[in-house]
Parts: structure tokens; C-alpha cells; sequence
């Protein structure tokens, strides 16, 4: 038997947001559903838009990779301005 505490998810919004209804199906029932934590592996600048539509698509939290770090070992999420 095999356990897990989160589904880390990596995929298209749409593969996500079906992951996130199947999860829900499970509120209720044993063992439950488990969070799904979507995987961004990217920075582009984009990322506060991106977490909206993350957020919309169902996922629970997300996972920034430390291959996103700047040179000075930051992710800087925050919009200029």
C-alpha cells in the first residue's frame, strides 16, 4: 500500500484543474482527498498572473523551483512598480 500527503503537479492548466476536480470527489470519503501543489519551473516575469489562473484552476499552493532563483539566491515574484 502505498500513502501520500500532496499530489505535486506539473501540466497544463486544464490537466490541472481535472486533477484538482478528481481530488474534490474525494472530500468526505476515506482517506480524503490530499492537496494538489502545482509545479512552476519557470521564471518569466509572469508568475503573479500565472498563480491567478493556478489558483482559479483549483491547486491548493504552489512549488517554486530553486532554478528560478536570481543571482542573488531570491525569486522575485513582485510586480515592479
Amino acid at each position: 500500500a502505498a500513502k501520500t500527503n500532496y499530489c505535486f503537479f506539473r501540466g497544463s492548466l486544464t490537466a490541472l484543474q481535472t486533477a484538482c476536480n478528481e481530488q474534490a470527489t474525494a472530500k468526505g470519503n476515506f482517506p480524503g482527498p490530499v492537496p494538489v501543489v502545482y509545479c512552476l519551473d519557470h521564471h518569466d516575469g509572469e508568475e503573479m498572473e500565472e498563480m491567478e489562473k493556478i489558483a482559479s484552476a483549483g491547486a491548493n499552493g504552489v512549488l517554486i523551483s530553486v532554478a528560478c532563483q536570481s543571482s542573488d539566491g531570491t525569486v522575485d515574484l513582485m510586480a515592479d512598480g
